[in-house]
């Protein structure tokens, strides 16, 4: 039974009342798809989010773990980005990038999946040269996407050119 709201008529004095009317073939088929692509949604969720942790894994620096995911082979690229923070969405940043021939780390903005939040950009940066520094990498291109990325990307060649 569905429930429908019907306008207050003049003979009710202004009170609103809820009319019932029974529920027709064509309603409870769009109700039944819409429950079976709300149940599609939740499955494909959690399907992703399984994949996700199994792709990443936590390295452990100086200034606390972060969570990131490396793939490809060649000259190092670290790939940041201002959205939502998880590293895969750096790594679709770089699939997008077309950049196979590289070695792309993906990581996870502080306070996303594994990466504790820092509270502030200049420790966000130290978090990413301490994993450079623990991943035993000295050189490497920063990739920045998104305004933030962009500034998250700059930060970490002025404030550590060495």
């Amino acid at each position: 039974m569905v429930a429908w709201y019907s306008a207050p008529s003049t003979q009710q004095s202004g009170v609103s009342s809820v009319a019932s009317r029974p529920a027709t073939p064509r309603m409870r088929t769009r109700a039944v798809a819409l429950g079976l692509g709300m149940v599609a949604l939740v499955l494909a969720d959690l399907r992703n989010r399984a994949s996700i942790t199994r792709r990443s894994r936590i390295v452990a620096t100086a200034k606390g773990p972060i969570e990131l995911e490396i793939t490809g082979d060649g000259p190092g690229v670290l790939v940041l980005h201002g959205g939502l923070g998880r590293f895969d969405q750096g790594s679709w940043i770089a699939h997008a990038f077309d950049l196979p021939a590289h070695r792309v780390i993906a990581v996870s903005r502080p306070g996303y999946l594994g990466t504790p939040d820092l509270g502030g950009l200049d420790a966000e940066v130290d978090l990413y040269v301490a994993a450079l520094d623990a991943l035993a990498i000295e050189r490497i291109a920063v990739s920045g996407c998104q305004e933030a990325g962009c500034r998250r990307c700059i930060s970490p060649g002025v404030t550590h050119s060495a």
